[in-house]
């Protein structure tokens, strides 16, 4: 059984744990690059950016370079008159932690303070690349670190509305989501799903978008 297996077969188990796995699916509602927010509405926001690490951990026998690098911020956010987010309202991006890749597998975890997040807010995970359009490498560390951040938030009680990937990584990103048996669907009011992790993935534009899915065990 492959590292990725195990890794999301735990995830799937804890989600069971902490009683949040199997939820029926709500209906989500349509989101631009704004995220469909009226002006001044707030909201909170998630932000995971990636970054390769070169030359860390880099010797004869190392067993873990290269190393991706995701830092995860939390701020509120307001949108403003014009549907964009206005950077004047935005609060101070607190850090929540930092997650270390080789390849696809987790390998470290820095965390810095508990999250702490307004449950009277809707809100959203952004993924960001420090340098260029993001590698391979970095688009599978930000998928996998999507899924982490939305458990942690379910365990809060909470559930993102939408997940924005940046535009050029976006594909390589829904990709790499389907490889970790996150399955497409389409809404369905009449007909719930039951699922341990659902999200709502778009691109940073809004010109892309659909609907995943991690199907319960039972």
């Amino acid at each position: 059984m492959s590292n990725r297996k195990v890794f999301f077969g735990r995830i799937a188990l804890f989600a069971l744990v902490m009683a949040i796995g199997l939820i029926a699916l709500r209906p989500f509602a349509s989101h631009s690059q704004s995220g469909g927010l009226s002006s001044g509405r707030k909201e909170w926001e998630m932000t995971a950016t990636t970054e390769e690490l070169k030359g860390f951990l880099s010797y004869n026998g190392s067993n873990f370079y290269p190393i991706v690098k995701v830092s995860v911020t939390y701020r509120e956010i307001t949108t403003g008159e014009d549907g964009k987010d206005s950077q004047s309202a935005a609060s101070y991006e607190q850090p929540y932690e930092d997650l270390y890749y080789h390849g696809c597998d987790p390998v470290g975890c820095r965390r810095y303070t508990e999250l702490d997040l307004d449950r009277d807010l809707p809100g959203r995970i952004k993924v960001t690349h420090k340098e260029g359009s993001g590698s391979q490498r970095e688009a599978c560390a930000a998928a996998n670190a999507i899924c982490r951040l939305l458990l942690d938030c379910y365990v809060l009680g909470e559930a993102p509305a939408r997940v924005i990937a940046p535009e050029t990584s976006y594909s390589v990103i829904a990709q790499e989501l389907r490889r970790m048996n996150f399955f497409p669907y389409e809404i369905r009011p009449d007909e719930p799903l039951r699922a341990n992790i659902t999200m709502s993935l778009w691109s940073a534009s809004g010109s892309g978008h659909e609907n995943l899915y991690y199907p319960s065990s039972n």
